[in-house]
């Protein structure tokens, strides 16, 4: 029996950890984790890829030596599931030969601006954006982009170090103190106001598959309300929207990822809904955070094994998801300018509640980071299905108002 074929799977912090992709490639590859020690996720976890399987560590080597290794190899595939491995993953595609992006979408993938320049000129979406590459850029950029604006990095995602400007002497310090510490280049782009429907957030996101250029939308994802610095309370699949509105969120990221040259594998296209209509916020070139659970949960496919298939190039043409039951994740945040987090308090009720199937919280007490994300105040997530939409209305507000983190204001920095 032939051994089965290897997919270099390009390791960091991303949507899928060493378990979900070992899990997901039984019956289908052999995952290589190609890994940096020079990267910080990496190098905390590089002992337990080790033990768990096949791994590549090439701290200090090159990309063509990296390649090179790989085709001794005889990888067959290759793949990411982090954000910040796309460009790299990339190069290691074109010097093997095998399906990826090219090296010019990966780059718009991971640019906010030069996306947005990507979508205005095929007539896509023009969404006002400037670069601010330093504090002296930001009164420029807010003459092009206007109040109220959106200032947040370049490159990155779970929200990191984003806020909303409504003035331009509150933008230009928050500027300033961004490009003086943790961030190397920001953009200010036109706030997109959102209209809600049913009470859900005024974003989703559309999952998507890519083979040879034909986009095929796999589940339209619903959120839950944004809290303050627009982090993320929440998300269920499938999402709450009329046909003939969902059908418009995927036919914009079909066009968003054809403006993109996006040619292959999966893909997380967020978009906001407006009165004039669904609007591009960005477009992620992988799998989303938290999605494959969901869509799993929600009787969907498996996308870490789908991104795998797709690796190799036998992912085919998935028939859409039927859903049986809507899937959701209620993210328990800390509020806003904590410090501390000692204690939270209802988990028990919550874990009682119908539909509920796991609570699972951090660590006690918790010291929350000095650049906050929506991923980073997250001090807990509640899992759980339902039947329906409204179920999930009533159920999400229980836990909301059950589970209260203790905390401590932040110190000045």
């Amino acid at each position: 029996m032939p051994a089965p074929p290897r997919v270099a799977v390009v390791y960091d912090l991303g949507s899928a950890g060493p378990a979900d992709v070992l899990r997901a490639a039984r019956g289908v590859c052999t995952p290589v984790f190609v890994y940096d020690r020079a990267d910080e996720h990496p190098a905390e976890v590089a002992g337990l890829l080790a033990d768990l399987g096949e791994t590549l560590d090439t701290t200090g080597w090159d990309l063509r030596r990296t390649a090179a290794e790989l085709r001794r190899r005889d990888t067959a595939g290759i793949v990411t599931f982090a954000e910040y491995q796309l460009r790299r993953t990339a190069g290691l595609a074109e010097a093997l030969g095998l399906p990826y992006q090219d090296r010019k979408t990966a780059e718009l993938l991971t640019d906010k601006a030069a996306q947005r320049a990507a979508f205005a000129a095929a007539g896509v979406d023009a969404t006002r954006i400037a670069r601010v590459d330093a504090p002296d850029d930001f009164d420029a950029a807010l003459a092009v982009v206007g109040l109220p604006a959106v200032l947040k990095p370049a490159v990155g995602g779970s929200s990191r170090n984003t806020s909303l400007v409504t003035s331009a002497g509150e933008g230009g310090e928050r500027a300033r103190r961004l490009l003086a510490g943790p961030e190397d280049r920001l953009v200010l782009e036109e706030f997109l106001q959102g209209e809600p429907l049913g009470g859900w957030g005024d974003y989703v996101s559309v999952e998507s598959l890519t083979s040879g250029g034909v986009t095929v939308p796999l589940a339209v994802t619903g959120k839950l309300p944004l809290a303050a610095g627009f982090r993320e309370t929440g998300m269920f699949v499938p999402a709450d929207l009329p046909g003939d509105l969902r059908a418009e969120t995927e036919d914009l990221t079909r066009r968003a990822l054809a403006a993109l040259g996006f040619r292959h594998g999966l893909t997380h296209t967020e978009i906001k809904l407006t009165a004039d209509g669904p609007r591009l916020i960005e477009v992620n070139g992988r799998l989303g955070g938290h999605v494959a659970d969901l869509v799993r949960r929600a009787g969907g496919p498996d996308l870490v094994r789908l991104a795998l298939l797709a690796a190799l190039g036998a992912a085919g043409v998935p028939d859409r998801p039927r859903w049986d039951r809507v899937s959701f994740q209620h993210f328990v945040l800390a509020p806003d300018g904590t410090r501390v987090v000692r204690r939270i308090s209802g988990a028990a009720a919550v874990r009682a509640l119908p539909g509920v199937s796991k609570v699972d919280l951090a660590d006690l007490p918790r010291v929350l980071p000095a650049v906050a994300t929506g991923a980073s105040s997250r001090v807990g997530t509640v899992y759980g299905a339902v039947a329906d939409h409204a179920q999930l209305r009533f159920l999400s507000q229980l836990v909301g108002e059950s589970l209260r983190p203790a905390a401590e204001p932040e110190v000045a920095r």
